[in-house]
């Protein structure tokens, strides 16, 4: 069976493996290693690949990865994730039980893959088989075989493609300023009436490819 190997850093469940408690003091959240010390590898790394997912009950047929979180699809569909759950970048909305980085306090975490679930119109349709992901440093999309495309995460500068997104008090970006999250995978109503076949993005807009 088909497993996903990771290594480098595992910072904050970046490898879906808990190698230490905390970061270490002087790693550098943004690039991964300290600036004054660009040789010196970042803590809670793993120089040799580990076993990040072979456990879900579908074969794996992709996987994507950003900055601090990353996705796997399964043939049956199934969307797993791990890393960085800030922002709604793992779908979930109640973040009590995760785990929290004790130097960046807007940061949560999970160090094991979980399933993303909840990609359905609404409550009397069945979820969509997803066929692709795409995920960035701030949000995620997943493509159904209806060819509709799904976005969740951060939801600043439009990145998802969604209009009506309410700022959520609880994950300011900065002091005085609300962050627009959606934390749940919502389709993409902009694109109604065209068939998407493929999706990318990056760190702040998306692109959906028509048949």
């Amino acid at each position: 069976m088909a497993s996903i190997q990771g290594f480098g850093s595992a910072t904050n469940g970046r490898l879906a493996q808990e190698l230490c408690s905390r970061p270490e003091n002087g790693y550098d959240h943004e690039d991964g290693y300290d600036q004054d010390e660009a040789s010196t590898p970042p803590p809670c790394s793993a120089d040799e690949p580990l076993d990040v997912l072979s456990t879900c009950s579908g074969r794996i047929k992709q996987v994507v990865s950003a900055r601090n979180h990353s996705l796997a699809l399964t043939e049956d569909g199934e969307i797993w994730g791990w890393g960085s759950a800030a922002r709604g970048l793992l779908g979930r909305v109640d973040q009590e039980h995760l785990q929290y980085d004790p130097d960046e306090e807007a940061e949560v975490f999970v160090n094991e893959p979980l399933e993303i679930h909840c990609l359905q119109q609404d409550a009397t349709t069945a979820a969509e088989h997803v066929i692709a992901l795409a995920c960035a440093s701030h949000h995620s999309l997943a493509l159904s075989d209806e060819g509709r495309v799904w976005a969740w995460g951060s939801a600043q500068h439009g990145r998802l493609g969604i209009k009506d997104v309410e700022p959520l008090e609880s994950v300011p970006e900065e002091e005085g300023l609300q962050h627009k999250i959606q934390p749940i995978p919502t389709i993409v109503a902009g694109l109604g009436g065209k068939r998407i076949v493929q999706v990318a993005c990056t760190s702040f807009h998306s692109l959906a490819l028509t048949a």
